[in-house]
């Protein structure tokens, strides 16, 4: 018997269909884990409780009453693409599987028998959905803040590439030089026009990249010229 991934014991975990794959895993879920675990038969009912309340991960059957797994999930992708939905099926169809992965499965399982065999690989690739799809918010999260600080009018922000080469340049950083931008892209950032003569070293500059290139912070004071008309950081 495999170890329960630590992740699931804080996680939210629906279980749609009376498969009895599905039904020892939930039974196994609430044996070895603190997971909350919430097992249904229907789609409405599925689609009820991922709407009311903070869903981590959903594992439906195929095979649903009066519908199938597959309309579920796409009914589920009309509202959300983040929440992991992985699809079981006892026949290992081909086409069912093409389907399921144009509609954004997440992950597809063929749901053999004995049940109680089934119960690691279920509990495996349930905690390896829910990871990656924490890992795509904190990433989503940590773009959002990205974004919002280098479109801040306030604050001139450059990215480097990992040579210390200039990549991108924010508006505000724009306008602070007469230079076509897109001339010097591609140019180490020690030798950009906000700080140096053309083809001269600003050394402090320099010196800033490479602790950062290092895993190191810095700082080097850059004064602006006097005819600026307000200050930039």
């Amino acid at each position: 018997m495999a170890a329960s991934p630590p992740i699931l014991d804080s996680s939210t975990v629906l279980l749609v269909g009376m498969n009895d794959c599905l039904t020892q895993f939930a039974t196994t879920l609430k044996r070895r884990t603190d997971a909350n675990v919430q097992h249904v038969r229907t789609k409405t009912e599925a689609i009820g409780i991922v709407r009311k309340q903070p869903t981590d991960c959903l594992i439906s059957e195929y095979a649903l009453d009066e519908t199938t797994g597959l309309d579920l999930l796409r009914e589920i992708r009309e509202e959300t693409s983040a929440l992991p939905v992985l699809l079981g099926t006892t026949t290992g169809s081909e086409a069912i599987a093409s389907e399921a992965i144009e509609a954004g499965v997440t992950d597809y399982i063929v749901l053999s028998d004995p049940a109680a065999q089934m119960t690691d690989e279920l509990t495996e690739r349930t905690g390896r959905a829910i990871r990656a799809a924490q890992q795509s918010a904190t990433n989503r999260e940590r773009a959002r803040q990205f974004d919002a600080m280098f479109n801040d009018s306030r604050t001139a922000t450059w990215v480097l590439d990992p040579e210390g080469v200039l990549a991108r340049v924010n508006e505000t950083a724009r306008e602070m030089v007469d230079d076509d931008i897109d001339t010097i892209i591609g140019e180490p950032f020690w030798t950009l026009p906000w700080w140096s003569q053309a083809g001269a070293t600003n050394t402090d500059v320099h010196q800033l990249v490479e602790k950062a290139l290092n895993g190191s912070f810095g700082k080097a004071v850059v004064p602006q010229p006097p005819e600026a008309d307000e200050q930039r950081v």
